[in-house]
Formats: C-alpha cells, sequence, structure tokens
C-alpha cells in the first residue's frame, strides 16, 4: 500500500505493486516535469500544477468509480479488466510533450498517439512492468486508450463526455488558477453512477451535477484555455520554434539546440528522443537564446524568460514588417476544435438513468445543454492581432 497526499482529491492510494511500479518508471516521472497548462502560468502565477499529478488524480477518480461499482452495486469486474483500467488511467497521458498541448503544434503529433508508443515500446520502462504483470495488459491498455475496449462503460470512463480526465483536469486547473468554474460534485456523481447494459450512465438526479460540469469546462475554455490573455502568452512559444527552425536552416543560430534538430528536419521524434524532452530542456534553450546575435530571437527569448505575454492589438489595423509575421506578430482566430458538447460522436455522450428504467442522452433531456449548444454553435468567432 502507498499513499499520496494530494491537494485536490486529498488521498491518492496504490495497493497494487505493479501500480507503484508504474508511478516509479523514467517516462511517468517524466511528466513530473511538464506543466499541465503550458505558459498559463504567465497569466494565473499558480497554475504550475503538472501532468504528474493531473494523471494521478485521474486514476484515483477512475479507482473510486470501480470500487463503487464492485462494493456497492455488486458488479462483477474480472481482475484484469480492473488492472487494464486503473493503468489506462494512470498512462492516458504519458504521451504529452514539453508545455503539454503546445508542443503537439510544434511536433505535429498529438499526445495520444505517443501515448500508444510509449506504452507499446518494448524498451520503455512501462512496457515492461506492464508485461512483467500480464501479458494482455499493454493490448488492454492501448484498446481502452483507442475507445476500443470490449466493455463500451471502460472506453467511457478514461475518455468520454464524462470521463476521469476531464474530472480531474476541471477540478484541478480550476484550484490551481483560482476560479471556482470547475468545482464539481465529483463523489455525488460517482455515487449516482451505474453500468446498465454495458454502458457507463448516470442516474436522473445527477444531472445537474453533469449539467454543472459541462458549463464548468465551457467557461474553463472561455476564460482560461482558449482566452485571448493566455494566448498571448501561449504563441510566444510558437514563434520562439518558428524562429529557431528558420535561423537554422539558415546555420546561424551559434548554439546546439540539439533536442529540436529532429523537427527543425520535419522528422519525427522517436520514443527515445520523446521521453528525454521535458520544460525543462525548453528553459535551458530559452536561456541560450538571450546570447543568440538574432534581435527577433532574442525578443521572444526575453518575452518567455521573464513572463513577458505578447500585447493584443484590433485584428484588423495590426501591420508589422512583413518578414516578421509568424516570428513577433500574427493574427489569430479565438474559434478552436473545442466543442461543447460532443453531440456528433455519440459513443462519448453522457447517458441518463430515469427512474422507469429507460436510459436518454442527456442533450436529449437537459435544457441547459441544448441552449449551450446552440449559443456556442452562433457564437460570433472572435479575432485578435497579437504582437511584441
Amino acid at each position: 500500500m502507498r499513499y499520496i497526499t494530494d491537494n485536490v482529491l486529498k488521498n491518492i492510494t496504490f495497493e497494487e505493486q505493479f501500480l507503484i511500479k508504474l508511478f516509479n518508471t523514467k517516462e511517468f516521472k517524466r511528466l513530473g516535469r511538464i506543466n499541465q497548462l503550458g505558459l498559463t502560468n504567465f497569466l494565473f502565477p499558480g497554475a504550475t500544477h503538472t501532468r504528474l499529478a493531473h494523471s494521478l488524480g485521474a486514476y484515483q477518480l477512475a479507482k473510486k468509480f470501480l470500487n463503487k461499482f464492485i462494493i456497492q452495486d455488486q458488479v462483477k469486474i474480472d481482475e484484469l479488466t480492473y488492472k487494464s483500467t486503473l493503468a489506462a488511467a494512470l498512462l492516458h497521458d504519458i504521451g504529452h510533450g514539453p508545455f503539454s498541448h503546445l508542443f503537439e503544434k510544434i511536433s505535429n503529433i498529438n499526445h495520444e498517439k505517443y501515448s500508444l508508443l510509449i506504452i507499446n515500446d518494448k524498451d520503455s520502462e512501462i512496457n515492461k512492468v506492464l508485461n512483467e504483470e500480464n501479458e494482455k495488459l499493454v493490448e488492454n491498455v492501448s484498446l481502452i486508450l483507442k475507445g476500443k475496449y470490449h466493455l463500451e462503460w471502460v472506453n467511457q470512463l478514461i475518455s468520454s463526455e464524462i470521463d476521469v480526465d476531464r474530472l480531474d483536469y476541471l477540478l484541478r486547473d480550476s484550484y490551481h488558477v483560482g476560479l471556482d468554474y470547475g468545482k464539481i460534485e465529483y463523489n455525488w456523481l460517482i455515487r449516482n453512477s451505474k453500468i446498465i447494459d454495458n454502458k457507463l450512465v448516470f442516474l436522473q438526479k445527477a444531472i445537474s451535477t453533469i449539467e454543472a460540469m459541462i458549463l464548468g469546462r465551457y467557461h474553463m475554455n472561455k476564460v482560461v484555455y482558449n482566452s485571448a490573455k493566455n494566448v498571448a502568452c501561449s504563441i510566444l512559444f510558437i514563434w520562439f520554434f518558428n524562429r529557431l527552425k528558420f535561423l537554422f536552416k539558415q546555420n546561424k543560430l551559434n548554439y546546439n539546440y540539439q533536442k529540436f534538430i529532429p523537427l527543425f528536419l520535419d522528422q519525427k521524434l522517436t520514443v527515445k528522443q520523446f521521453i528525454e524532452f521535458d520544460d525543462y530542456d525548453i528553459f535551458s534553450y530559452i536561456k541560450e537564446a538571450l546570447n543568440e546575435k538574432d534581435p527577433i530571437l532574442n525578443k521572444i527569448a526575453n518575452h518567455l524568460m521573464y513572463q513577458k505575454r505578447a500585447s493584443i492589438v484590433d485584428f484588423n489595423k495590426i501591420t508589422n514588417i512583413l518578414e516578421e509575421e509568424g516570428f513577433t506578430w500574427e493574427k489569430i482566430d479565438l474559434k478552436t476544435s473545442f466543442y461543447f458538447y460532443q453531440e456528433s460522436n455519440h459513443s462519448k455522450e453522457a447517458l441518463i438513468l430515469f427512474n422507469n428504467n429507460k436510459i436518454k442522452k442527456l442533450r436529449d433531456v437537459s435544457t441547459v445543454v441544448n441552449l449551450k449548444i446552440t449559443d456556442y454553435k452562433n457564437l460570433e468567432t472572435e479575432k485578435i492581432g497579437l504582437k511584441i
């Protein structure tokens, strides 16, 4: 048994020895050197929590759901499914790169793909721990992360409109940025969850809590994740990489930015290269860039080092030297791939169990959700200009 004190969920507990071993792998510990919200701490100084803390939280919530199903509902869950589900929750973000989602914009590979590559890499410590425990665990965890496990409720628990990932990141992110949007009665939600016909469903009396969670995610996206000011911080990393790549191709860099070179050459990072890359490497490169001769790179590096975000200016009036577009100025459309509700993906939808034992989709019974879906679709795209 191992206990970890957590500032959001209070206690993280490990009973399974192989899960403790997964926690101690170098690939998992690397998540402790990756900020959960990238450069959001420029705007919200408390947002310094890591992908490791979030992964532990998702794991603990998955465990709470499983124990509720087993102990209270008397559901028979086989040992391999139990272990596979907990391992998948713990490892679901193992493929995140430096600065989390920001790294996907320069590597052009999403973190889900790297998660699967790491888990299936025979040289990774994670792969070895899983295989030592059960030779089917690697396959099972991969299937769960792909949403293709034979038990649909397991897929829903790990990735759906109401899953342990979203539950934890809303709770954790809102706590660390100092806002209340993500405060969710997660214990109430867990108590009112069931497995019916191989699907994860929630009792009718949990609708208000689910609506609060979905609205909280919507407001966190508007106020934090995709706010103009946060984008003005995040864009600096993209400009930094773009300028380094531009100068590298012109052979005008003095320092060897070794871990970036495959990306400069438009190559994919190998698993070995990827798992050796973290936020600390990026900041060491930013420090070196302060000493480069290129004034544009110096300017970007200075903003990153001293937490100065780009200025937000009128989209239609932004002007600058054409050659500096994508380095010191850019026009941004804030309408992102964020979905208010996964109405187009039925396997992701929240399901509600009514007192007459009928199961309905949340969007068919929630006036709040349907109104906000319409609002989001009709939302006028916000366009801003950014410059330094």
